[in-house]
């Protein structure tokens, strides 16, 4: 099945799986610098733009009630990263990386459009 099109169908469990993802995001990033290891320091771009794709991902499907609704998926994940690099400067050894925000952005793109690529264009699902 349709991981996109089964979500659009579910929206509370979307939106659950949307809450979810963003928590695993604050989780990592409140652990503080030492205890990252430098085998996951030297991947950090590439698992910021995964962990924003999949949270783009996660968002479309919920978004399609709304008029353009890669655009709100895109900014709620890129709004989320960007949120996400602030509080970064609150844990001990971590800090905010415009760099890392860009590629927050980018993931997120790269999610809300194969997400949109696998939901397809359609009547919006019905509220909650």
């Amino acid at each position: 099945m349709n991981p996109a099109v089964f979500l659009k169908a579910n929206p509370r469990l979307n939106l659950a799986l949307v809450f979810a993802a963003m928590a695993a995001i604050f989780i990592g990033s409140s652990l503080p610098g030492a205890k990252i290891p430098p085998s996951v320091s030297a991947f950090s771009q590439l698992l910021h733009a995964l962990e924003y794709a999949v949270l783009a991902f996660l968002i479309l499907p919920y978004a399609t009630r709304w008029r353009r609704p890669i655009a709100y998926a895109v900014l709620i994940a890129a709004a989320y990263g960007v949120s996400d690099e602030l509080h970064q400067l609150f844990v001990p050894g971590r800090f905010c990386d415009i760099v890392d925000v860009g590629f927050d952005c980018l993931g997120s793109m790269i999610g809300a459009f194969v997400s949109r690529r696998l939901v397809g264009p359609g009547e919006p699902v019905s509220r909650l």
